[in-house]
């Protein structure tokens, strides 16, 4: 006899195992829609459980589903499966048998079944399976005999199991399943037999395991259901921080911005009195409304800055001859000038704020005194080679050198001079001796 309850226990096995691998891929986001119409073709085996032995043969079903709800559709399939038996072949009237006779049983079933999934989710839906059936059987090759009976046949089934359809695309599917069958029928396997005695024996239970793979195809998607959305705590949005408006750029501190200079009123945005008339460009747009550019606006023999230091009209030519004696103070002379000494950062050739104020005092005295000349000498600490050294004192020089011409003094008033780390100010062994060192001296040359 075929060990068919080993069998049914590596079956259960195997479908626990679907289950929980199905379990371990559930995305776990429910979709609540009812299944449509959906058409399917599955195939697989047939192990015979009855009171003789049995092999496990080919099965192959042809199934349509229709969505009765979210969780549950009503199926109806055809099914072919070859029932192969093995048994002894009895001699005539029931004799004691001869030898061990394998044969068939073709068995053809209709089945309506209602499947449930109790969990529907985007990937994998297992389900469970219970319906009732029709079956129609031809037992093969009755030999030597079996009675007077031709091996022909009909009964009900009960099909009861359970499986996992993973969704391969939108509409299409892959699924397993495994069940058990019982069937109403005793003479499925053939064991009906008449003996000498007359009496019949029709055997037992004729049930069967059946376990298969499937595809299926949605030829409608269904109707989805509105699932009540789960109530969220309200949370107040944080306001997302300002962002603090950048002032705008004065390079030269004139109280003009960089752009309106450039655009407006096309003065030099990186030196605040752009005429040279002693009045800021910043002055002259707003206090004086002079011209920037110009250093008589009025065009009377005096300056803008001049004529606001005396009280008269920078914006009248006839207030200039009558007042000419009443010039205000000369700027003071050179002698009492200390030219300033420019200092820079480790590395550095920027001129700094503190540096361009330094320097716009000097280049106002260099205007007011055309006759004096500069020196502007460049020098470094010792960090860093001799070369770098020497090329960063030169850069220091030219720009402060290029930072005067801006502002009005001739450019051949000034010579630029670079020395490196060679004559250094105060030791270069300390962090305060190396600030000194990092230098451009303006010297008045003789």
């Amino acid at each position: 006899m075929m060990p068919y309850r080993r069998i049914l226990g590596l079956l259960q096995v195997g479908l626990l195992g679907l289950v929980l691998l199905a379990g371990a891929a559930w995305s776990g986001s429910q979709v609540e829609r009812v299944p449509g119409l959906s058409i399917g073709l599955r195939g697989g085996g047939i192990l015979p459980s009855t009171d003789l032995s049995g092999k496990i043969g080919p099965q192959g079903a042809l199934f349509m589903r229709y969505g009765l709800g979210a969780k549950l559709q009503a199926e109806v399939g055809v099914a072919y499966n070859q029932y192969i038996i093995e048994d002894y072949a009895w001699g005539p009237l029931g004799s004691i048998p001869a030898a061990t006779d394998e044969y068939m049983t073709h068995l053809s079933t209709v089945q309506w079944r209602l499947v449930w999934a109790p969990a529907r989710y985007t990937t994998w839906n297992p389900f469970v399976y219970a319906g009732v059936g029709y079956e129609y059987f031809n037992v093969e090759d009755l030999r030597p005999t079996r009675g007077t009976w031709d091996g022909i046949g009909s009964g009900a089934e009960i099909p009861l199991g359970l499986g996992a359809r993973y969704q391969l695309a939108e509409r299409w599917g892959l699924e397993g399943s495994g069940g058990y069958t019982f069937s109403f029928s005793k003479k499925t396997d053939g064991s009906r037999l008449e003996n000498a005695s007359g009496s019949k024996d029709e055997g037992g239970k004729n049930n069967y395991l059946e376990f298969n793979v499937g595809l299926t195809y949605d030829i409608t998607l269904g109707e989805i259901i509105e699932r009540p959305a789960k109530p969220v705590a309200a949370v107040t949005p944080t306001p997302a921080p300002v962002a603090k408006a950048e002032a705008p750029k004065d390079s030269d501190g004139d109280g003009l911005t960089d752009d309106d200079e450039q655009k407006t009123y096309f003065t030099n945005a990186r030196v605040a009195d752009s005429d040279g008339d002693g009045l800021t460009d910043g002055d002259e747009v707003r206090v004086y409304r002079t011209n920037p550019n110009k250093a008589d606006t009025d065009q009377g023999g005096i300056n803008d800055g001049d004529e606001v230091k005396r009280g008269t009209d920078p914006l009248a030519a006839a207030d200039d001859k009558a007042q000419v004696e009443e010039r205000a103070i000369p700027a003071p002379a050179v002698g009492e000038f200390t030219f300033p000494v420019v200092y820079f950062p480790t590395g550095g050739s920027v001129l700094s704020a503190q540096a361009k104020a330094d320097l716009n005092k000097a280049g106002k005295v260099l205007l007011e005194n055309p006759g004096v000349l500069l020196d502007v000498v460049g020098h470094a600490d010792n960090q860093g080679s001799a070369a770098a050294n020497k090329k960063l004192s030169r850069a220091r020089a030219e720009n402060v050198k290029a930072y005067l011409v801006q502002q009005g003094v001739a450019t051949w008033r000034i010579m630029a001079g670079y020395y490196g780390d060679t004559k250094p100010a105060a030791s270069n062994d300390t962090a305060e001796g190396k600030v000194k060192n990092r230098r451009v001296e303006l010297l008045q040359a003789k």
